[in-house]
């Protein structure tokens, strides 16, 4: 059966995404990429070849979230656009918590997904951080 591009899926994989960034369960991040993927921000624009290379620059990030005292993030999806049948621009924005639960911070992300027989999976990333909040 050829995949499909579903919004209940597409929250489902941005829930995954969450709950992995926020244990900072690295193979749970990166199982919600496709590679070659593509990061983009001001700062600098990366493209990673595979979920080693992913990992490393998640794990970077987690520690400066904690430094920052942000411990969970949540995404709140905020919209879709179809582009094609299997492939979707989703912005989302990503909320972080402090420790009592307040939130502190706050990053919209633009996502370009591609989906497979493992559902969507983020193979563009945008980020915009907005903090604090």
């Amino acid at each position: 059966m050829k995949p499909s591009l579903k919004k209940d899926d597409i929250g489902q994989m941005l829930e995954r995404l969450g709950q992995a960034v926020s244990s900072g369960d690295l193979p749970g991040i990166s199982s919600c990429y496709a590679f070659p993927a593509l990061f983009i921000s001001d700062e600098q624009t990366m493209v990673l070849e595979d979920t080693a290379e992913l990992e490393q620059s998640f794990a970077k990030g987690r520690e400066w979230y904690l430094s920052q005292g942000i411990v969970t993030a949540r995404a709140e999806l905020q919209s879709i656009e179809e582009l094609t049948d299997l492939i979707a621009a989703v912005n989302v924005r990503w909320p972080g918590f402090d420790n009592a639960g307040t939130e502190i911070y706050s990053e919209a992300s633009h996502y370009i997904l591609q989906t497979s027989d493992k559902g969507p999976l983020v193979r563009v990333a945008i980020s915009k951080s907005k903090c604090p909040t």
